[in-house]
């Protein structure tokens, strides 16, 4: 088990990239009791779509092609979280702070920063990392998966708990006991306790314009 030091979340959107990226590429040898069955059948297709995204090689951008091949295979990995909870959950917090229309554009750009910052790595992690099962569990009525992932070159091994709602869609992850739902909920309320909810807004989307923009 690895202990992350206390990061913000704006100028980190990388380390957000990180949780959700290797969350979703180590369930592919999670095999879970016949009980969770069907959230076995869920990681299955989750891993399969996440292999199908397209890598640049080394130094290099991504062709046309490529790129054109990734943005479907992103709009099926969008059905297999569940965003809405997700969201509502990284915001819950500080909801009485912000109106509907800062809510709606915080809530886009964390679903933003996810699809740009998470979802073109998934393949390159799940290639270096080596996976280690470990035990389904429950929590409350949610479905969870608790793997860990070791890394050759860095000599690093993660502990991860995926949180499955009760479609089989991803509704948190958990990095060695840090939930990022709840990472994002503490950074909101820091953030908004010194400055204001239009400045969130702007902050945010600021670094989900340089997620995305790093992918051109």
């Amino acid at each position: 088990m690895i202990h992350r030091t206390p990061q913000t979340l704006f100028p980190t959107s990388q380390g957000v990239a990180l949780v959700v990226g290797l969350a979703l590429v180590t369930l592919a040898l999670a095999v879970p009791s016949s009980a969770h069955a069907g959230a076995a059948d869920h990681a299955r297709k989750l891993v399969d779509t996440f292999k199908a995204v397209k890598a640049p090689p080394e130094g290099a951008k991504l062709s046309d092609k490529d790129k054109a091949a990734n943005k479907k295979t992103f709009a099926e990995l969008d059905k297999l979280f569940d965003f809405d909870t997700f969201t509502a959950s990284c915001v819950k917090t500080v909801a009485d702070k912000l109106d509907p229309a800062q809510s709606k554009a915080v809530r886009d750009d964390i679903v933003g920063i996810v699809r740009a910052r998470a979802y073109p790595r998934g393949g390159q992690i799940f290639a270096e990392g080596e996976v280690k099962e470990g035990k389904a569990g429950k929590q409350g009525d949610l479905q969870t998966f608790d793997i860990s992932i070791y890394f050759p070159k860095q000599d690093l091994t993660m502990d991860i708990l995926f949180v499955f709602g009760g479609d089989g869609r991803i509704v948190d992850v958990h990095l060695d006991d840090d939930s990022l739902t709840k990472d994002f909920r503490v950074q909101f309320a820091r953030f908004l306790g010194k400055k204001s909810a239009a400045e969130l807004v702007t902050r945010l989307g600021g670094k989900r314009k340089e997620a995305e923009k790093a992918n051109e």
